[in-house]
């Protein structure tokens, strides 16, 4: 077909390409919608498919800004979850814009706040410990 004349692929390439794709589809649990259109898709899914395809590219820092806006409390869990096993497993640095900290705080090791101009970089559960106490980020 067209992918195949534009790239140049042989069969064993066009199939491990393939297989790759459907790999990232399973991982985000898109599968079974491998063949509909991305705007069909509910919005959480299409976070998803957005995603697993950033991650078709094989990057090694993955940039997300707001990646859980718009989608239920689970969902974003669920997300957050998806973005700590593919930083862990796969070795994909995520740098991540969130408001919603104690989420994000699951799936991050490190954590940027700015808080009002003032900005922290530490451990994450330690700066929303201290948040939490006094309301504001380390100053």
């Amino acid at each position: 077909g067209v992918f195949k004349a534009t790239f140049k692929l042989n069969k064993k390439e066009e199939a491990q390409m393939q297989e790759e794709a459907l790999a990232l589809l399973r991982m985000f649990d898109l599968e079974k919608n491998k063949d509909d259109l991305a705007t069909s898709l509910p919005y959480g899914k299409q976070r998803h498919l957005e995603i697993a395809r950033a991650l078709a590219t094989k990057p090694e820092i993955l940039l997300l800004d707001e990646p859980a806006t718009g989608i239920d409390t689970a969902a974003k869990a669920d997300l957050y979850a998806m973005l700590k096993k593919i930083n862990r497993e796969q070795g994909v640095t995520i740098i991540m814009v969130s408001h919603d900290l104690e989420l994000a705080a699951d799936a991050a090791q490190n954590a940027l706040c700015l808080d009002h101009g003032i900005c922290f970089w530490g451990e994450v559960h330690a700066a929303l410990k201290h948040h939490h106490k006094h309301g504001y980020f380390y100053r």
